[in-house]
């Protein structure tokens, strides 16, 4: 039972609370640009991999002849033990994953027609259908990098006893998330004829060759806070919400034509 207050502590003070974007809010941009039909194809990545340090519970079964797991005699006549192994694993920054990738089309085509309520903001399928002339919007996320942080701060003040415990501290933290946003203009018939379906999209893609491009680079920063023992899951999900916000703000400026 005694064991069990610290955990209860924890479910309830801001150190373990779960990440969560703060900012800054996203406001409309001004209009500059009247009804369109935005076509805004599913997202690419060129983000780099990145090797990661996960913690694995795995199930060990000693031997039987004196040597067990964990040296001579450690195992003999024992059941299976559980212990905790440490693995280097290569994947994509969380924003870059295909499920992100997915999930920040679906927000940016929200978010774009909320702030733009006189366009027609579509995915790609829509092109099977839609006629006239079109803006088609391709992303591609390429870089992330952290940005400023007060963890190691935090983290030391807590440390030496300067300060609150770390249970009850809140970090605060961004990532920058830079890319490319891509617009050609064209009309729905035109890219009828050329749309591609990838196996990891849920959308068409579109071959643009013979369009011509307007490119516009971005470098968003995304600010989230959580809880010094947060979990990570809920910073990636936190980082993935902001960054599609925030591009979505990028997109209407593309389309329009101006800086964001």
């Amino acid at each position: 039972m005694r064991a069990l207050v610290p955990l209860f502590a924890c479910g309830i003070l801001s150190g373990c609370a779960a990440a969560r974007w703060v900012g800054p809010a996203v406001a409309t941009p001004p209009v500059s640009r009247g009804p369109v039909a935005v076509v805004i194809e599913p997202f690419f990545e060129s983000a780099e991999w990145k090797q990661t340090q996960r913690a694995e519970s795995v199930e060990t079964y000693p031997s039987t002849n004196g040597y067990g797991a964990y040296g001579p005699y450690g195992g003999f006549g024992g059941g299976p033990q559980r212990m905790t192994v440490y693995r280097d694993v290569p994947e994509k920054p969380s924003v870059a994953r295909i499920p992100a990738l997915n999930a920040e089309h679906q927000t940016v085509i929200q978010e774009v027609a909320r702030m733009r309520p006189a366009w027609q903001v579509l995915s790609t399928a829509a092109l099977t259908t839609h006629s006239g002339p079109v803006d088609l919007v391709r992303v591609l996320v390429a870089e992330i990098r952290p940005g400023e942080s007060d963890r190691t701060l935090k983290n030391f003040t807590s440390a030496i006893g300067l300060g609150i415990p770390a249970i009850f501290l809140t970090v605060h933290e961004t990532q920058v998330i830079s890319g490319t946003l891509t617009r050609y203009q064209t009309d729905a018939e035109n890219l009828r004829n050329h749309l591609i379906r990838y196996p990891s999209q849920p959308d068409y893609a579109v071959d643009t060759r013979g369009l011509a491009p307007t490119e516009q680079p971005f470098a968003l920063e995304v600010e989230y806070e959580e809880g010094v023992f947060g979990p990570e899951k809920a910073r990636d999900s936190a980082v993935v919400d902001g960054f599609a916000h925030a591009l979505a703000v990028s997109v209407v400026a593309v389309v329009e034509g101006v800086k964001p």
